[in-house]
Formats: structure tokens, sequence, C-alpha cells
């Protein structure tokens, strides 16, 4: 697929990066600008797909960028990625104020850029798709419901990534933890309609993250029980967010981030709840978080192997995770080659 990109002000020795991470996306048309009036002007006129900025530019011109960018009426809706130092905070908070989309983080790591990139080409064409759905005839929006089940994803993917921003994760993780959890369904025969809501849903699984505060949600070492104890109401925290939807995707993601950390014994958080009481979409995105979780690097901790990953997850078979569902998800990572 090919599409617009405008690179603003990146630094000559990540510009081959970047365009590396492009075109392992399939897309072509990259305008790199270093001055903002030339780099304004062509985003008014090609309206790019994504407009790539570095935070880091001249000395906060990148914010103010941004901020200018958002304010015109032709290009307000335009995506926006901002390329932020790794660990500065107080430039993402800048950035998202100034109406960024995304980030990719300093030093450049090209798979992380290729997955956000594609994560916001999806929201650019639905949002295309909205712009000719409004220019259709009456009788052409029969034709549309598709496009309302995408923009439910969209908004359930948006809300996703702003608990992502709290806990500092990969935006890798959420989506994995999607099209694994559909794997999952899949092998389960739970059937097209229920596999595509609980994809779609299995990312809200820790949304109620937003509510916890950062001195315990980025707290270095072990929390103390009072802390734990705090920590576990993001369970809670994300049902009362979600809860009340007339949205098959939202009622899921709320049954999810209630129950994704009850155990098949009736051990977890927050009721007790055991065996098949837990609901299925729960159980499923379970043992799809701890496989995802513990098959992922870390700055605490390295990747597990697959195999070991596994071998834990047989470990609690019966105990955390409903059995039926890990044999599920051995089932696809099989399939799949993993393992």
């Amino acid at each position: 697929m090919a599409v617009s990109i405008l690179n603003v002000g990146m630094r000559e020795n990540e510009g081959p990066l970047l365009e590396a991470a492009i075109n392992a996306s399939g897309s072509s048309q990259v305008h790199t600008v270093a001055n903002p009036t030339e780099a304004g002007r062509w985003a008014c006129e090609h309206q790019p797909d994504i407009t790539v900025v570095d935070v880091r530019w001249l000395n906060g011109r990148g914010i103010d960028f941004m901020r200018w960018f958002r304010a015109d009426h032709r290009s307000a809706e335009l995506p926006l990625l901002a390329l932020v130092e790794q660990h500065d905070r107080n430039h993402r908070h800048q950035s998202l104020r100034a109406g960024a989309n995304e980030f990719i983080s300093a030093p450049l790591d090209v798979y992380e850029c290729q997955v956000r990139i594609l994560n916001m080409l999806t929201v650019r064409a639905h949002s295309k798709l909205l712009n000719r759905v409004a220019l259709m005839p009456a009788e052409g929006i029969n034709d549309c419901a598709d496009f309302a089940s995408a923009r439910e994803r969209e908004i359930l993917l948006r809300l996703a990534r702003a608990g992502e921003y709290r806990d500092e994760a990969t935006g890798n993780h959420i989506v994995r933890i999607g099209k694994l959890s559909r794997g999952i369904a899949e092998v389960l025969g739970l059937g097209e309609p229920e596999c595509t809501i609980i994809e779609a849903a299995a990312p809200m699984h820790d949304i109620g993250k937003i509510g916890i505060s950062d001195s315990i949600l980025h707290k270095p070492g072990t929390l103390t029980e009072a802390e734990r104890n705090v920590m576990k109401t993001h369970t809670q925290i994300g049902y009362e967010i979600l809860k009340d939807s007339s949205s098959p995707f939202v009622q899921r993601g709320a049954e999810i981030a209630l129950a994704h950390h009850e155990k098949f014994d009736g051990s977890g958080y927050p009721y007790g709840i055991r065996g098949q009481d837990i609901p299925i979409s729960a159980r499923i995105v379970a043992v799809a978080d701890v496989y995802d979780a513990l098959t992922s690097k870390r700055d605490y901790k390295s990747a597990w192997s697959s195999a070991r990953a596994c071998e834990y997850i047989t470990s609690q078979e019966g105990a955390h995770f409903d059995p039926v569902c890990v044999e599920a998800m051995f089932a696809k990572l099989r399939s799949d080659a993993f393992i």
C-alpha cells in the first residue's frame, strides 16, 4: 500500500531507520522537510497519511509545529507521530497536549516503528472511509456496517493506548494480546463474530491502570501489601470505565477488564470466582496476557523463550489457567510454528 509520509525535522542519521520501517510497512512516498513553514504548507496541500515530528527538533520547535498543525483546520484531523527520547516523560506529555496520536522512541527501533506506523495507517484508512461514507447517497449507507464496527474497534484501541502510556508497556503488547486471544478463541470454535469481538476487546484488559497513581504504578522494587491491594483495583476501575455501553466490543472489554486476574481455582481477584464462572473471554485473555508478558523483554527482565513460557503455563493449568484455554493456545502457537 503506497501512503504519504511527511518527516519533519528528524536528525540526518535517523532518517534512514525511519525509512526502513516505512518501507517494511509497504509505504513508499516519504517527504522530508527541515523548515516548519514549508512542512506546514506541504501538509496542508498534500494531506499526508502520517506526519512524523521530531519533538527534540530545534529546542521545542517540534512541539510548536504540532500545536500549529492541530490548530489549522486543513490538518487538524491528520495523524501525528511524535519522536521522543525513550525516557523523556515531559516530552511525551507535551506531545499529547500538542495533539500527537502516537509515539516512537529514540534511539529508533525499526520493528517498533513498523508496528506503530501500521496501527496509524489502519486508523487513517478508517478516517478516509468515514469521509467517503459522509458523501454517500442514502441508499448506500446500508453497506457501511463494517465501517461502524471498525470505528468502535479503533476507539477501543485508542483507549488501550491511553492505559499503555501510563504503564509504559510496548505498543506491540496490546496488538499481540488481541491477535493471540483471537487465535485461542478460533481454536475453541467460538465463531467469527465472537472471535472478532474478543480480538478488539482484549487490549482493554489493563485500561484501569490509568486510575493507579504513579507512585505505585512506577515504584521501583516490591510493592507493600497495601500498595498491591491498590494495584488490584485496576480491574474494577477498568470495568467502571467501560460498563453500560451498547457496543458489544466495549461490553466484552468491561468483562475482560474485570475478570482477567481471576484464577481457575478461585484464588484470583477481585471476587475469587472460579472455573466456568469466569467469563470465557477473561479466561482466554488471562493465558494470552501471561504468555506475552513472559516472552517479551522489559527493562527489568529478559524475554523467555516460547518453550520456557509454555512450560510455566503448563505448570499452572487448573490453578491459574483454564486447561482448555491453555491447550487451545498451544494449538495456536504450534500452528504458527512458535513451539
